[in-house]
């Protein structure tokens, strides 16, 4: 019987006891066969003994070999090398010339050459992008990348499932990766799973031709046909300076509302880019509308979906009170029919004009006098002052807190008790009112409000930087920065209203302040004294504050007050109407006037005014309106990121109150997680952030905002746009540094040349090879020929025992 031996069977025994043991127990049962043999009963014919006795030491032998445990050695071979590459198909790889896409495919076609002449299989070739799919080698050339996003550890997780893992893998991509967040995870299964990972880097740093609307601070609401100022904020790359860029707002209807043409700086030396400021000035209509802010100007942009920013304002037609505290008493004639304006009144009637402005005079009866001699002024007739004296500051919050705004000018700071002063303070900080102090005699320092807790909301400063006041004539500069500020709008017309600031009249006499507070801004300065500040605004708490250091009428503004275009009517000199007892009504002279009254004598004057006045309410206008009003601090939205928000509770004003309140905010989409909003004691108001979520859809996200006071729940909704932008283009410069860290964390390098990519590759599968590869001891007693000799042995022994037995048996009874 031919049984299987190994090619060198004294080298493959592998004994389950000592040689010498089993050789020993085999000679032992050898001798004791031979003994039984012919000690033992006798065969017949005796010829059978020698047989049996050869047959039990062959099994014997067996046995021996048996326990000697004969093996071979075994060896698993490894199946084919498999290697992956995966090309990034995202729509950054369309930048450049040539493009990216094409620079990749062209690498990857190197790579499979470099693999062939190492004698391994040709890589298969994988697309990735928002979703992963195989494409083919004759298909690369010709495939379009344009994917939104590049999610490659989507990409790498698809490796793992289903198939044959491969060996080595290779991405081939600019590093412009959006799930940067799964990367660590997917890397680690990776390793786990044996696959060694490369990457291989395409692109260049040359920005791509693009510009984009980044910011832009549409008002949320407006008085109608009021002067709006918004700020934009553009970013652009690959854009030269000598290009011409367009700002164009377009109404609900298509109508062209503002434009402005301009060119961009240089660009920075580091990253390419500029990021410019441009302010857009327009006029609002009577009712609320939607608009358009479109971004145009040279060709071959990668995206145009950041070019365009749509808006609702909403029209606000609350009227604005005003409490107008003025200690001139001076008139002056205008035109040649007898008629007399009392300088105050050239202010109020603009005023009364817009339809929208309420308001209520006060005059001390002597603007010398340090005590408390204020009257209200119930009219103006033909210049006269027609009093109330029964009417005086208000005492009280409530009454305080009706108006919107307040001017004081040239009235001792002895009509006011500190307690009003506290008042008019917290009316500003908590209430958003807005406070205007004009300069005179009795005002700032030299009327010793320094002293007073008036000078927390005055924006100059007047502890350190009074000086007094000064009685010459001088003019005015206005900075080109501030000119688009809502009260230097004067006329519609840009070029006009050029001219219009550029004929603002001389005055002769002002408050010396020689520096506005930190954060304030310099509206008008005097240039011969070093551009000392005449007119600085600011915000304060939830208000607004203005520090006028001429004097709003009067004898320093006797030029002002005739601030109007050529050909108006004749104005006179001023005429002093009285202080103390002398403060009393002429009344021949207020009856003395006939015919037509005369149009406003200085219009351009008029509507410095009301724009003052505009912009001063306009805070306090929201709180009447809006207990809870919510904001978002950054005008557009971003998918996938977070979105500054705040809300000012406006109908609670006590800050202890207000930091135990429970304000919270949330994108307005079903399931969205709302999130509390912490409170800010210098700001006043409760702010944090809200996560737009990433798969957003439409062009805007509405914020909602709540909070319960204990007497009511208050709601508010604000919209904001949402930037429609490829994200792809949010970023373009090739993240070599990811990529090499993506290599390095996969247990590969970030390769330049197909040859090391190949090298890597080649790498890889060797080692895979000399893991999966396996060799063992196989013992050869295990297969059926073994058991089957030595049972064929056992079988004939034991016939032959048997016959020669029954024939012993036979012969003895005969």
């Amino acid at each position: 019987m031919n049984l299987p031996m190994p090619e060198s069977f004294a080298g493959n025994f592998d004994p389950a006891l000592p040689y010498p043991v089993i050789l020993g127990l085999a000679a032992l049962a050898a001798v004791l066969a031979l003994f039984r043999a012919f000690k033992g009963r006798r065969l017949r014919p005796s010829w059978l003994q020698g047989p049996v006795v050869l047959l039990r030491w062959a099994a014997l032998a067996l046995l021996a070999v048996i326990l000697l445990n004969p093996s071979e050695t075994v060896t698993l071979g490894t199946a084919e090398s498999r290697s992956l590459v995966l090309i990034d198909g995202s729509a950054s790889m369309t930048l450049g010339s040539p493009t990216r896409w094409q620079e990749a495919s062209a690498w990857t076609s190197a790579y499979s050459g470099s693999l062939t002449q190492l004698g391994l299989p040709a890589p298969e070739l994988q697309v990735f992008g928002t979703k992963t799919q195989p494409v083919s080698p004759d298909a690369v050339a010709a495939f379009n990348p344009a994917a939104t996003g590049t999610l490659l550890a989507g990409a790498l997780e698809s490796v793992l499932q289903g198939g044959r893992i491969p060996d080595h893998v290779l991405v081939v991509s600019d590093g412009g990766v959006h799930d940067r967040q799964r990367l660590t995870g997917t890397l680690a299964a990776l390793r786990m799973a044996g696959v060694a990972l490369s990457a291989h880097a395409v692109g260049n740093d040359a920005p791509p031709r693009n510009m984009a609307l980044t910011s832009v601070l549409a008002p949320r609401m407006a008085r109608p046909k009021s002067r709006v100022v918004m700020p934009v904020e553009i970013d652009a790359t690959g854009i030269g300076p000598d290009e011409t860029l367009i700002l164009t707002l377009r109404g609900a209807d298509g109508v062209v509302l503002a434009r402005d043409e301009f060119n961009l700086p240089p660009a920075g030396p580091d990253s390419g880019s500029v990021r410019l400021e441009r302010r857009i000035s327009y006029e609002t209509g009577t009712h609320s509308a939607a608009a358009v802010l479109e971004l145009s100007g040279p060709a071959g942009e990668i995206a145009m979906e950041d070019n365009r920013f749509a808006f609702t304002t909403e029209i606000v037609s609350t009227k604005l009170r005003i409490l107008f505290v003025e200690g001139t008493h001076v008139a002056r004639n205008v035109g040649t029919a007898g008629h007399i304006f009392n300088d105050i009144e050239l202010i109020t009637k603009a005023w009364d004009a817009t339809g929208e402005i309420e308001w209520d005079c006060l005059t001390p009866l002597s603007e010398y006098v340090d005590r408390p001699n204020l009257v209200g002024v119930k009219e103006f007739r033909n210049g006269e002052m027609v009093l109330d004296k029964d009417k005086t500051f208000p005492k009280t919050r409530e009454e305080i807190f009706q108006y919107d705004a307040m001017f004081i000018s040239d009235v001792p700071v002895g009509n006011f008790s500190e307690e009003q002063m506290r008042i008019v303070v917290d009316w500003v900080v908590e209430r958003g009112g807005g406070f205007l102090m004009g300069g005179g005699y009795t005002t700032f320092d030299v009327g010793n409000y320094d002293k007073t807790p008036w000078e927390r909301i005055i924006p100059v400063d007047m502890l350190a930087y009074g000086d007094g006041f000064f009685e010459h004539q001088f003019e005015i500069a206005i900075p080109e920065s501030v000119r688009s500020h809502p009260i230097w709008q004067i006329s519609k017309d840009p070029e006009e209203n050029r001219k219009i600031l550029a004929a603002h009249p001389p005055f002769t006499g002002m408050n010396r302040v020689r520096r506005a507070k930190p954060g304030a801004l310099v509206l008008a300065v005097r240039p011969e004294e070093n551009n000392e500040p005449v007119f600085t605004a600011q915000s304060y708490g939830r208000g607004r504050s203005i520090a006028y250091l001429p004097d709003p009428n009067g004898g320093w503004a006797k030029f002002t007050v005739g601030w109007g275009p050529p050909g108006g009517p004749v104005q006179g000199p001023h005429t002093e109407l009285g202080h103390g007892e002398n403060f009393v009504v002429n009344e021949a002279r207020a009856g003395a006037a006939t015919g037509p009254m005369p149009p406003h004598p200085s219009p351009w004057y008029g509507q410095f005014w009301v724009n003052v006045a505009k912009w001063l309410g306009e805070n306090s206008i929201r709180w009447r309106r809006d207990k809870l009003s919510g904001r978002i601090i950054h005008a557009q939205a971003n998918p996938g990121r977070e979105l500054p928000v705040a809300a000012e509770v406006l109908a609670v004003t006590s800050p202890e109150a207000l930091t135990s309140l429970d304000v919270g905010a949330r994108i307005d989409i079903p399931g969205s997680r709302r999130v509390r909003l912490t409170y800010d004691r210098d700001r006043r108001e409760f702010t944090g952030s809200v996560q737009v979520p990433s798969d957003i859809q439409g062009n805007g996200v509405r914020v909602l905002f709540d909070v319960s006071t204990g007497s009511a729940s208050l709601t508010d909704a604000v919209s904001t746009g949402l930037r429609i932008t490829n994200r792809e283009f949010t970023g373009t410069a090739p993240d070599r540094k990811l990529l090499s860290e993506l290599a390095a964390a996969g247990g590969g390098r970030l390769v330049t040349t197909a040859e090391e990519a190949a090298e890597d590759c080649r790498a890889a599968v060797q080692a895979r090879a000399g893991e999966s590869q396996r060799t063992w001891r196989q013992p050869l007693w295990t297969r059926w020929p073994w058991w089957g000799a030595l049972i064929g042995i056992l079988s004939v022994e034991w016939l032959l025992r048997r016959k020669g037995g029954l024939a012993a048996s036979t012969s003895s009874i005969s």
